[in-house]
């Protein structure tokens, strides 16, 4: 079994809809950097396994964006995103971590069916009861920030011995990597000056509505961004009739996806 608090990070755009249903077994868009094929939900057992994961997916961010990576390993479309994104924070976009109680939710495993702390998975529903948003409190202006970001630099800041000695070396190595890159912000967890607070995802969602709202029509103004730029190519290029139904079809969903309040799906 799992421990008491195991993580997930998502993004924020998405809180509604995990609202209604929780977390659910599927391949993520990011899951595919590592060339994931089985639906799961994807979790970190434990904080220390929490800023090991989201370091080593720095590494492999840095390498796919520096060509460092051989390139069988990746899904070619997620290579192009990589590619194309300004930065780490850009490509993740904006988002929070979830916590859940695992002590009665097996970990079945990554994608190759390997057991440990980093790489966890389950093909079990996560309901929205039970997922708490990560947060951190300023001691000394009460300000609370859900940002994954602040949350994994937090965590980083924070790990002990003991938390070094379940570690792979190559885990400590992508730390102190990510850290060394992020020197300048996480210099303001090291002085002890936050707390971490546990918010359930209802108050969240009540909390933080105006800012998920506009999340979610940011990413459809860049799906809407992106269909002009189908059609506009179409048009200068000349297309077939099935092409054409293709894009219809591709409108028609995204038409349906704007229908379904708060919920915003993988570009």
């Amino acid at each position: 079994m799992s421990s008491k608090e195991c993580f997930h990070f998502t993004y924020l755009n998405r809180a509604y809809s995990i609202g209604k249903t929780g977390l659910t077994p599927r391949i993520e868009d990011n899951s595919q950097a590592v060339k994931d094929s089985s639906a799961k939900v994807s979790f970190s057992d434990g904080r220390y396994a929490a800023a090991g994961l989201i370091a080593n997916f720095y590494r492999v961010y840095t390498d796919i964006k520096t060509g460092k990576r051989d390139p069988s390993r990746t899904d070619p479309d997620l290579a192009k995103r990589i590619i194309a994104s300004k930065s780490f924070e850009d490509f993740l976009g904006t988002g929070m971590y979830f916590m859940f109680d695992g002590t009665n939710i097996e970990n079945t495993g990554g994608n190759k069916g390997q057991i440990n702390a980093f790489d966890a998975g389950t093909k079990e529903t996560i309901v929205p009861e039970k997922l708490k948003v990560c947060t951190l409190r300023n001691k000394q202006t009460g300000e609370l920030s859900y940002s994954k970001f602040d949350f994994a630099l937090y965590l980083m800041s924070n790990l002990t011995q003991d938390d070094y000695s379940k570690m792979l070396k190559e885990i400590i190595e992508d730390i102190n990597v990510y850290k060394q890159a992020h020197a300048e912000e996480i210099s303001r967890f090291e002085s002890s000056s936050y707390s971490v607070e546990f918010m359930s995802l209802d108050e969240f969602c009540q909390t933080f509505k105006q800012e998920i709202d506009e999340d979610i029509k940011r990413q459809e103004a860049k799906k809407s961004v992106s269909m002009k730029t189908v059609i506009e190519n179409a048009i200068n290029t000349g297309v077939a009739s099935e092409q054409v139904e293709q894009m219809d079809r591709v409108e028609q969903n995204l038409t349906s996806e704007r229908n379904i309040e708060g919920v915003a799906k993988d570009e």
